[in-house]
Order: C-alpha cells, then structure tokens, then sequence
C-alpha cells in the first residue's frame, strides 16, 4: 500500500514538473515570436539557431519523455492498485481457509471420538450377542 501512495505522489511530481516545463517553454517561444518583431539581423539569427533552436527541440523531446514516464507509471499504479486488491483478496480467503480447516480438524478429532465409541459399543455388542448365543444353545 506504500508503494501505491509513493508512486501515486511521483506520479503528481512529474505531472507538476510537465506543466512548468511547458509553460517555460511557451514563455521562451513568445519572447522568440517577440524578439523576431524587432531583431532581424545576423546575429539574432545566429543565437536563435545555436541556442534557442536547439533549446525547443531538446524541450519537446523532454516534454516526450516525461509524458512515455508519466505513462508508464499510471499503468504501474493501475498495476500496483490491482495487486493491492488481489493480495488483499488471497489475505480474507486465506483466513477463511485457515478457519475451515480449524473447523474440519475439529470434526475429525470428534469423528474419531465417535468412531472410537462406535467400536466399543460394536465389541459389547459382539459381546453380548455371544452370551445370547450361548444361552440360546444352551436352552
């Protein structure tokens, strides 16, 4: 159940961390579309094509990534929850098997108390039964 809940917080952390990068992104975007109004020369374009250029391509790549990450581990929470419920499930049945077999050990301790009697009285009854033969022959 740990687990479920860390995972569920990193989950939330990188959705956090997903919304400020693009944002910092679009903000960095407005201020090229800004900047492309007013500076036209050369060296704008230099820096735009060394730094800022390589800047979106390497932002929409992490966007990417985070976004497969922030994936994967809803699945694994997904995953994680069901494993939570199946374990908690196999947890009440297990109990349950235990309280049967406790119950199923008691019956056979009073079914071989009862046995044991049955035989008993089978053997008085034999018994019994030889003296009444023996009498009746005796008649």
């Amino acid at each position: 159940m740990k687990e479920s809940i860390w995972l569920k917080n990193q989950l939330e952390h990188i959705t956090e961390i997903r919304w400020l990068v693009e944002r910092y992104n679009t903000h960095i975007q407005n201020l090229q579309q800004e900047t492309l109004l007013v500076w036209h020369d050369t060296a704008s374009k230099n820096v735009r094509q060394r730094y800022l250029s390589p800047h979106t391509e390497e932002s929409i790549q992490l966007n990417h990534a985070l976004k497969e990450h922030t994936q994967r581990i809803s699945e694994q929470s997904v995953t994680l929850d069901k494993f939570d419920d199946d374990s908690s499930t196999v947890n009440m049945l297990s109990e349950e098997i235990e309280i049967r077999r406790a119950r199923s050990q008691t019956e056979v301790a009073s079914s071989a108390i009862s046995l044991s009697l049955c035989t008993d009285r089978s053997q008085e009854t034999l018994g019994l039964l030889a003296n009444v033969s023996r009498l009746l022959d005796g008649l």
